[in-house]
């Protein structure tokens, strides 16, 4: 495990460090958009941070209660995914291998943290671009399998990128998702 040390910023997951990642596992169906699983809890207890409206878009992260690291993402609800040729994402910024290990203090003995702001899902050729912070740069990002979680530079998840996607997931997406240009 390594920590990051750094200011934190209220409105958003705060990572405060990174664990080595898990294999991983990826679902869709006409449901649910994608899921995607890092091996299991160590004490079985997830905690979810949810953001979106609850209404229209959900994007759902369940962290190990135990050890604070990532341990799935499902976008639950998604109102559109915006079809681009490029996803606009800088890859110059510095880059660590692992899980992200999350800020669960504030939480209490809560199991969910909602922090509700909008997102926007973008896609290209086979892979997924989830911006929750527009407008705020990347200042490093951790990447776990085909997972590339950016961190801004107050130690806040701003940005999931899933590349190489199965052509199996990005049909399903077409399929039962709606895609807009």
């Amino acid at each position: 495990m390594r920590f990051i040390n750094s200011v934190r910023e209220l409105s958003m997951l705060q990572v405060v460090g990174f664990s080595s990642a898990s294999l991983e596992t990826i679902e869709s169906d006409e449901f649910i958009p994608i899921t995607i699983n890092w091996g299991s809890p160590s004490t079985g207890n997830v905690v979810y941070w949810r953001t979106g409206d609850n209404q229209r878009s959900l994007l759902e992260i369940g962290i190990d209660a135990h050890m604070s690291v990532v341990c799935s993402l499902t976008l639950v609800l998604t109102p559109s995914i915006f079809e681009k040729q490029t996803l606009d994402v800088q890859i110059s910024s510095p880059q660590s291998f692992g899980l992200p290990i999350c800020d669960l203090n504030r939480w209490g003995s809560s199991m969910y943290f909602d922090d509700l702001h909008s997102f926007e899902v973008s896609n290209s050729k086979n892979g997924l671009l989830i911006d929750l912070q527009s407008q705020t740069p990347v200042e490093s990002f951790l990447i776990a399998g085909r997972t590339r979680f950016g961190i801004n530079k107050q130690a806040g998840l701003c940005l999931i990128e899933i590349v190489a996607l199965p052509d199996a997931v990005m049909s399903t997406l077409k399929e039962y998702h709606l895609f807009r240009s």
